[in-house]
């Protein structure tokens, strides 16, 4: 099958004659995949610790076979979320970090929504966001910025202020941000002042956090994706401030559910940056954009199988 595997000599590259994997748990399903979604950390991890392994962590395709545990998926249902090795003709996953597509949901859309959204999800909900917040987000135009401004709208911000770049102004305030601040001519502490601010979701890194908290009250939270050393060392080493985190995303179905009854309750769609032929030429087009940190939204890929 075609793949986009981490060599331990030659990196990232895409293959045609990958083995079809095949279930080895009891609790597991493949599925054959139709689109899936790319994220930094799918070029960030290094190749030592994938060795021969396909890329990849967000798809959504077709059951083609259960496990003899999985009782909740079968043969030719529509699923969407998570599994190692999504940029494949077929994929093995975990049924607790999958669940259906919804009948109106285009294949595309689905593959969109995993990591970011899940991602954005966890950072607020597990970390004290509540509703009537006021919300930072810096990074506020790419895939987990714009999926971060739609949850925080959906569960009641009362502001929520994107970072990003002037030429993305427009884009951000289109997916629900109230103020932007663009961070090449302009300090948020500057606009806002010290203690405006009830919550920042840093989804980008490589900020002053010694400034970055002063723009938060003695009860505000600071959640980052992206962490300083400093902060990754406490996270590692179990001695992280109460109000400042790093996290990992953890892929759960139930989160994933949670999500599509807030989707259809706020009515937002994941931004689609683009949308490629999942082919040798087009993943690395797909990751030269996403690496450029210029992608408004996802790249998805279309898989003809």
């Amino acid at each position: 099958m075609k793949a986009y595997i981490a060599d331990f000599w030659k990196g990232r590259v895409f293959v045609e004659n990958q083995p079809i994997p095949e279930i080895k748990e009891n609790n597991q399903v493949l599925v054959k995949v139709k689109t899936s979604g790319i994220n930094p950390v799918d070029y960030k991890l290094p190749s030592i610790i994938l060795p021969s392994k396909v890329v990849g962590l967000d798809l959504a395709g077709i059951v083609t076979k259960v496990g003899e545990n999985v009782t909740d998926f079968k043969e030719g249902d529509r699923v969407f979320g998570n599994a190692l090795g999504a940029l494949a003709e077929y994929v093995v996953c975990d049924a607790e970090k999958i669940t259906k597509v919804p009948e109106s949901m285009r294949f595309e859309e689905a593959s969109a929504l995993p990591t970011t959204y899940l991602t954005g999800y966890q950072v607020l909900v597990n970390h004290g966001f509540k509703k009537g917040d006021k919300l930072l987000i810096i990074g506020g135009s790419g895939g987990c910025g714009t999926a971060g401004i739609h949850l925080a709208k959906a569960l009641g911000a009362s502001e929520i202020v994107a970072v990003c770049s002037g030429k993305n102004i427009e884009f951000v305030t289109e997916q629900g941000a109230t103020g932007v601040i663009d961070y090449k001519t302009q300090s948020a502490l500057k606009e806002y002042g010290k203690d405006y601010f009830d919550f920042v979701y840093d989804t980008v890194g490589g900020i002053n956090y010694a400034e970055t908290r002063k723009l938060l009250g003695s009860d505000g939270m600071f959640v980052t994706i992206a962490p300083s050393i400093s902060i990754a060392v406490r996270y590692f080493t179990n001695m992280q401030k109460s109000k400042s985190k790093m996290i990992f995303t953890n892929h759960s179905r139930k989160d994933l559910e949670r999500i599509l009854d807030l989707k259809k309750e706020a009515g937002f769609e994941p931004v689609l940056q683009k949308i490629l032929p999942f082919s040798k030429d087009s993943v690395e087009e797909g990751f030269k954009l996403l690496k450029s940190h210029r992608a408004k939204g996802k790249i998805v890929f279309v898989h003809e199988n």
